[in-house]
C-alpha cells in the first residue's frame, strides 16, 4: 500500500472513530442530562457525580464494542482489550469527576462539564485505543472471523443496561429515603441475573467442550462466511419448498451391472440403489456445500452425512413403512455402505422399528387437539436443532439427503417435494428401468437398459455451476462404480 492510500485509509479511520464516539457521546449526554434534569431535578443535582459514571459506563460500553469491530476491525482477545481499556479509564474517570465536582464548585454548568468532558475522553481514548489497545490487531477481522450478532448477546446487553440504570434508581431513592422498594426489586433482579449468568456461562462450557460455537446447533455448524447475495436468498425467498430446483439425470446401467456381477452376495445381493446410495454419499463427501441446510433464515453445515430412506415391511397395501438411515465420511466405501444398508434392511423387515418409529406409533395414541400441540412443539424445536437425539437418530427428514426408489415398486421417476420439517436439502427420486434408444455419430441406434433418476434441491445452499458440477462427477462415479471401491474423499477427474 503506498503511502498516498495508508495516509486516507487512515484518515477515513478517524472520522469513522469520532463519528461512533459521538454517538457515544450522544449517550452519555443524554442519560445523564435524562437524570440529572429530569428525573431527579428535586434533589438540587447532589446525585450529579453518579448519573455522569452512569452515563460515561454505558457510552463506554457502546464506544468500545461498535469500534473494535467496525473501526479497528479486531479480532483480538476482547477481555485483554477490555482491561486495556479498564486501565484507562482507571486514569481517566477519576480525572473526570474530579473535574465534574470542582466544576460545580467553580460555577461551570453541568452540561459543559459533560461537553468538555466527552471532548476530551474522545481524543485521548482514540489515541489510546489505536496506539496501545489494537495497535497490532488492526484489521484482522474479515469475512472467515467474524460471528453474527445473536439475539442472546442483546438480549444480555440490554439487560445488563436496564439493570445497571434501575441499580443507580435504586440507591438515590433509598439514600433520599423515598422509598426502599426500589432497592429490594434491585437486589432480587442482580440476584436473578447472577444465577442466570452461572447457568449460561456452564452451559457455554458445556457445547465449547462438545467442539461447538454460539449459534451451533447439535447437528450442524453455523455457516459464518456465505456471501451478500446467499444470504440475501435465505432472508427474502421464504421456505425451502418455494425454492425448490429440479434436475433430472439418465444413467446407462451397463457399467453398474457390469460390477455387480464381479461382486455377487448371496445373503443380500447388490443392486442398483445400493451403488446409487453410495454414490450419493460419495458426493456428500468431496461437495460439501450439498450438505448444507437453511433454518430459520441461517445456513448451516452438518456435521455428518447421511441418507434416509423408507422400507417397505412387505409389498401389500395394507404393510406397515419403516425409516432407515445410512452414514458415510471421508474413509467409506461402496462396501460400507452396502453393509450399511443390509444391516437397516433385514431387521425392518422382521419388524424391528427405529427410535423414530416407536415416536411416532406414541402420537397415535394421543388426542388430536395434544396431538398438534405435540407436533407444533417438534417443529419449533427442528428449526432450532434442539430435538431429543433419540428423535433425529432415527429420522430420515433430518438426513443429508431423502432418497425414494420407486422403481422397486414399479413406478417410473417423477418431481417429489421438499419439506419444511427437517433438514433435507435435496430429495431423490430413483424410477423404474427401461429400454432407451441411442444413437451414434453416424445415426446408428443402439438400445440400452437406463434408469432414470431426478433430483429436487434448494436452490439457496449453491449456485447453478457448484450444482452442474456436481452433476457431473454423480454421473462419472455411476458410469465407473469402481470409484467406488476406494474412500469416498478420493477426488474424481473429469
Amino acid at each position: 500500500m503506498t503511502k498516498h492510500n495508508a495516509f486516507w485509509k487512515e484518515f477515513w479511520r478517524t472520522v469513522k472513530y469520532f463519528l461512533i464516539a459521538a454517538s457515544a457521546g450522544l449517550i452519555q449526554f443524554g442519560v445523564c442530562s435524562l437524570f440529572d434534569e429530569v428525573f431527579y431535578a428535586k434533589f438540587n443535582h447532589q446525585y450529579y457525580m453518579v448519573f455522569y459514571f452512569v452515563a460515561l459506563v454505558l457510552s463506554v460500553l457502546w464506544n468500545f464494542t461498535i469500534n473494535r469491530s467496525v473501526t479497528f476491525k479486531s479480532v483480538g482477545n476482547v477481555p485483554k482489550a477490555m482491561l486495556k481499556v479498564l486501565a484507562y479509564y482507571c486514569v481517566y474517570t477519576p480525572l473526570s469527576l474530579l473535574f465534574a465536582h470542582y466544576g460545580q464548585i467553580w460555577g461551570i454548568p453541568e452540561m459543559v462539564i459533560t461537553v468538555i468532558n466527552i471532548l476530551v475522553n474522545g481524543v485521548t481514548e482514540y489515541l489510546f485505543m489505536r496506539l496501545f489497545v489494537f495497535k497490532k490487531e488492526i484489521d484482522t477481522r474479515n469475512e472467515e472471523t467474524k460471528k453474527p450478532l445473536t439475539a442472546s448477546f442483546v438480549l444480555w446487553v440490554a439487560w445488563i443496561i436496564a439493570l445497571l440504570l434501575l441499580g443507580v434508581n435504586a440507591v438515590v431513592l433509598a439514600h433520599s429515603q423515598t422509598t426502599w422498594i426500589v432497592l429490594w426489586v434491585f437486589i432480587g433482579l442482580a440476584g436473578f441475573t447472577l444465577i442466570l449468568g452461572i447457568i449460561c456461562l456452564i452451559h457455554r462450557h458445556k457445547i465449547k467442550k462438545q467442539g461447538r460455537e454460539p449459534g451451533d446447533r447439535k447437528d450442524a455448524k453455523l455457516i459464518r462466511d456465505i456471501d451478500g447475495i446467499h444470504i440475501a436468498m435465505a432472508q427474502l425467498y421464504g421456505s425451502r419448498c418455494v425454492n425448490e430446483a429440479y434436475i433430472s439425470e439418465q444413467i446407462d446401467l451397463a457399467p453398474i451391472k457390469a460390477w455387480m456381477v464381479k461382486h455377487p452376495d448371496e445373503e443380500f445381493k447388490y443392486t442398483f440403489f445400493h451403488v446409487i446410495l453410495a454414490a450419493l454419499l460419495k458426493l456428500l463427501v468431496v461437495r460439501p456445500k450439498l450438505n448444507r441446510f437453511i433454518s430459520n433464515r441461517h445456513y448451516y453445515q452438518k456435521n455428518e452425512r447421511s441418507l434416509g430412506f423408507i422400507v417397505k415391511r412387505q409389498f401389500a397395501d395394507d404393510a406397515e413403512e419403516g425409516m432407515a438411515v445410512i452414514r458415510g465420511d471421508e474413509k467409506t466405501t461402496i462396501f460400507d455402505v452396502h453393509q450399511a444398508v443390509k444391516n437397516q434392511v433385514i431387521p425392518c423387515k422382521q419388524g424391528k422399528k427405529s427410535s423414530a418409529d416407536n415416536a411416532l406409533d406414541i402420537f397415535k395414541k394421543l388426542p388430536h387437539w395434544l396431538t398438534c400441540i405435540v407436533f407444533n412443539t417438534i417443529m419449533r424445536w427442528s428449526k432450532k436443532g434442539k430435538l431429543p437425539d433419540d428423535l433425529m437418530e432415527g429420522d430420515s427428514n433430518h438426513c443429508s439427503a431423502f432418497v425414494t426408489n420407486l422403481g422397486s415398486i414399479g413406478l417410473k421417476c417423477g418431481y417429489h417435494h421438499l419439506a419444511e420439517y427437517g433438514t433435507n436439502s435435496i430429495f431423490v427420486v430413483i424410477g423404474q428401468k427401461k429400454m432407451q434408444p441411442f444413437y451414434d455419430e453416424k445415426g446408428n441406434c443402439t438400445m440400452k437398459e437406463v434408469l432414470d433418476i431426478g433430483l429436487t434441491i434448494d436452490e439457496r445452499i449453491a449456485d447453478g455451476y457448484y450444482y452442474a458440477k456436481s452433476m457431473k462427477i454423480f454421473r462419472k462415479v455411476l458410469e465407473n462404480p469402481e470409484l467406488l471401491e476406494l474412500p469416498f474423499e478420493t477426488e474424481v477427474d473429469l
